[in-house]
């Protein structure tokens, strides 16, 4: 109910007097009542039930009144929630399902929104392509994953995502491999190429363009094996002393994922 007082007095039948309809500092009209009842409601409700020629309404009227008002008052509430960024017909539905709107409702709401270019899957998936692909570190399968997550038509995602050029996917995926190889300080390359793996997959690029991209960036390892071998060498020269020592070194290496050759070329 959008009368601003609580108590309600009409009988079915009864007539209220329209004391004035004033526009207010939102862009809604206030309308009073001689019962001191107020409404607040839209101009085209105003309009399309004549009120601006009406001295008086009665009951019946004036639950049709809010119930166009209840109406409009949620379409205009998805009119805001699509307008601070481009939604997906089904984030629309479930916004609407979250305000407990009717099916019937729903469904008018949705179709005007679709026929005045609101709700356009086209444009949705065009604009969120180019956003978690240039703004996030986001691959093409994670997009296509989320866009299919909204409902967005397989041929529609298709003819996005393809305008993505591979040059521009190779060149951001390996701006992100070799900014983790170049920060990596404890991984052998076998740990840190299966890592990056793992995580550039869930990132959602492709496997064959990762190990590429990996091989052709993985350094040498020795300043990291020298490292471990160091760390190892504190750790463990308490309780092991020479051939023991270097054979419990060794076998910690060969767990970090260090390759023989790798371990032979240590710095001693």
């Amino acid at each position: 109910m959008i009368l601003e007082t609580n108590v309600w007095y009409n009988k079915i039948g009864d007539f209220m007097k329209i004391e004035g309809v004033k526009k207010t500092k939102s862009g809604k009209y206030k309308i009073t009542f001689d019962n001191n009842e107020v409404l607040n409601t839209y101009d085209d409700i105003i309009l399309n039930n004549g009120l601006l020629f009406k001295k008086e309404i009665d009951s019946n009227l004036l639950n049709k009144l809010n119930i166009e008002t209840d109406y409009y008052e949620i379409y205009n509430k998805a009119v805001r929630f699509i307008s601070r960024k481009l939604r997906s017909e089904k984030e629309v539905i479930i916004f609407l399902d979250k305000n407990s709107v009717s099916n019937s409702d729903k469904t008018k709401i949705i179709a005007k929104l679709k026929d005045i270019g609101l709700i356009n899957d086209k444009a949705f998936a065009s604009a969120y392509i180019q956003d978690r692909f240039n703004l996030s570190t986001d691959g093409p399968l994670k997009i296509i994953n989320n866009l299919k997550s909204n409902n967005i038509d397989s041929e529609i995602i298709d003819e996005y995502i393809n305008k993505i050029d591979y040059n521009d996917i190779y060149e951001k995926l390996s701006k992100l491999i070799i900014k983790r190889v170049n920060s990596n300080h404890n991984k052998s390359n076998y740990q840190l190429g299966k890592k990056i793996i793992g995580d550039m997959i869930n990132l959602g690029y492709s496997k064959d363009m990762i190990v590429e991209i990996i091989n052709n960036n993985l350094k040498n390892n020795n300043d990291v094996i020298n490292n471990e071998y160091k760390k190892l060498y504190r750790k463990l020269s308490n309780k092991y002393q020479d051939d023991d020592l270097e054979r419990q070194i060794k076998n910690k290496l060969i767990q970090k994922g260090f390759s023989s050759d790798e371990i032979n070329s240590i710095e001693k």
